[in-house]
């Protein structure tokens, strides 16, 4: 593989990456840093340690997530929602339209899936680093200054949310503009119901 199309590759999965791998990192690194005595005995030069690891931080970061995606993402959803007696409803014509982009715009589509990604981890960066402040260990870092990076997970979550009404307009312009002009396959069509005779 070249080296362009490598960065080309990497450059396409940055969403993925997003999702799936840095949230877990900063999970464990920010567990380190809190409770060092959660990793004693680790041992980055096992290669069974260091998989294991890995796996902690996937699972970790994923469930993370999750998490703040079906409730803390999905609260400011409700709440910047026109209509929040259909919520369901809009939601759910919204999804299928956004699936349904048309290959000239499949850019944007993934744009938007990209900047969306991004902000819940600006989100997760203010969750986690809030969250590890309580009950850290002593002369930590994040004991030593647990008010200061209160402060700062409170002014990131604060920008998340401004980023977070600016990838929404973008979402639902593009939506709007593009969504829903490509016909799904056969195979994710619903079945038709079938009446007998």
């Amino acid at each position: 593989m070249s080296d362009d199309s490598l960065v080309k590759h990497i450059g396409d999965e940055v969403g993925r990456i997003f999702r799936h791998m840095l949230p877990g990192i900063l999970v464990v690194g920010a567990a380190k840093v809190s409770h060092p005595s959660w990793f004693y005995g680790l041992s980055l030069d096992e290669p069974w340690h260091l998989a294991v690891l890995a796996a902690i931080a996937v699972l970790a970061g994923n469930a993370w997530y999750v998490l703040h995606r079906f409730t803390v993402h999905q609260a400011i959803d409700w709440i910047f929602c026109r209509d929040k007696m259909s919520y369901a409803i809009w939601l759910a014509k919204h999804v299928d339209k956004s699936l349904r982009f048309p290959v000239d715009a499949a850019d944007l589509s993934e744009f938007v899936r990209t900047r969306s990604a991004q902000i819940i981890f600006l989100f997760i960066m203010s969750e986690v680093g809030f969250a590890f402040t309580f009950g850290a260990a002593n002369c930590t870092f994040f004991a030593r200054h647990a008010w200061p990076i209160r402060i700062v997970a409170f002014l990131v979550f604060g920008v998340a949310i401004v980023q977070f009404y600016l990838g929404y307009t973008v979402d639902l312009y593009a939506v709007e503009q593009h969504g829903g002009k490509r016909e799904l396959p056969h195979a994710a069509r619903p079945a038709e119901n079938k009446s007998s005779a």
